[in-house]
């Protein structure tokens, strides 16, 4: 029996897929979102409790990464609305093609991940952080084939910038956190006087990761990565106790960060300027030899 529709033309598969998408995305954000609130605020221990009595040199303030985290829940709540409004071709390719079904697949798994974690199955829970690092980055790279625009702005917010934010916080945060606990390279809780045991090894997390986020800022000019990198070290350097060599590690990027966004900014700038120089030269000179050949002709012409 043949279908009363073509399924093979290509912009039917396009509303189809936006379709589902439509049907699970918010159904997978508001799973990861109520996890994450009640294994934060309704069971005892909680996500904070368990975090606290693994203090790693990379431990950050949790108030402030909770708010991170609420920022992102915002922003993601807003991308299942812009999924459901929009009629523009371009932002439907960028849902579908660009982030599609993987964001639904990793909101599942971060749910679970939060939930590894306060059970303290913490090499299930690196496993699962692992895998939401892969698809973030997986999700990113495509996303690089379907680029923001200024005409779309809501694409910006709604689409790249939330998605860019969690990639961000689990590199910077979620993952080195958890490995760090399944190495065992934290102190006793009651030994507060142990709070530079296993720094040097936060400070070579924190540099080579870090370095890694100022090529990304420095090659595209990515402000929303200065800004989720210089909240994440903030909310590392605030936290308490903390060796002194890893707060160092941690104040040097919160400088970087916005210094490399404003260098690079203001490099281009200047070779642009050089250029329209570069360009203004050119023309004086044509002009200038074309005065000269006018010239001449008239002197020919008068003789």
């Amino acid at each position: 029996m043949s279908l009363p529709f073509d399924s093979s033309d290509p912009e039917l598969r396009l509303v189809l897929r936006h379709v589902r998408l439509q049907a699970l995305t918010p159904t997978s954000v508001l799973v990861n979102l109520a996890t994450a609130v009640v294994c934060s605020l309704a069971i005892n221990p909680s996500l904070r409790d368990i975090s606290n009595s693994y203090p790693t040199p990379l431990n950050g303030s949790f108030s402030l990464l909770s708010t991170y985290a609420l920022m992102v829940f915002v922003l993601l709540i807003g991308y299942c609305i812009l999924l459901m409004m929009t009629k523009k071709r371009e932002t439907r390719e960028t849902a579908v093609h660009g982030v599609g079904i993987r964001l639904v697949i990793l909101q599942w798994v971060m749910a679970a991940n939060i939930v590894a974690f306060t059970l303290q199955w913490f090499l299930v829970s690196l496993v699962l952080v692992s895998i939401s690092l892969a698809f973030l980055i997986w999700i990113q790279i495509t996303l690089y084939m379907y680029p923001s625009h200024q005409s779309r702005p809501f694409d910006i917010v709604f689409i790249h910038a939330p998605l860019k934010l969690l990639l961000i916080l689990t590199f910077l945060q979620t993952f080195p956190q958890t490995l760090f606990v399944i190495l065992g390279w934290y102190r006793d809780k009651n030994r507060e006087q142990d709070y530079d045991a296993f720094s040097w090894h936060a400070v070579a997390f924190i540099v080579s990761f870090n370095t890694a986020g100022l090529v990304e800022v420095a090659l595209r000019r990515d402000f929303v990565w200065t800004v989720a990198g210089t909240l994440i070290e903030i909310a590392q350097l605030i936290h308490k106790p903390k060796a002194s060599n890893v707060r160092v590690a941690n104040l040097i990027f919160v400088i970087l960060y916005p210094v490399i966004l404003i260098a690079v900014i203001l490099w281009e700038r200047f070779k642009k300027s050089n250029e329209g120089q570069i360009r203004l030269s050119d023309d004086e000179v044509e002009r200038h030899e074309v005065a000269r050949a006018r010239a001449h002709a008239n002197r020919v012409s008068g003789e």
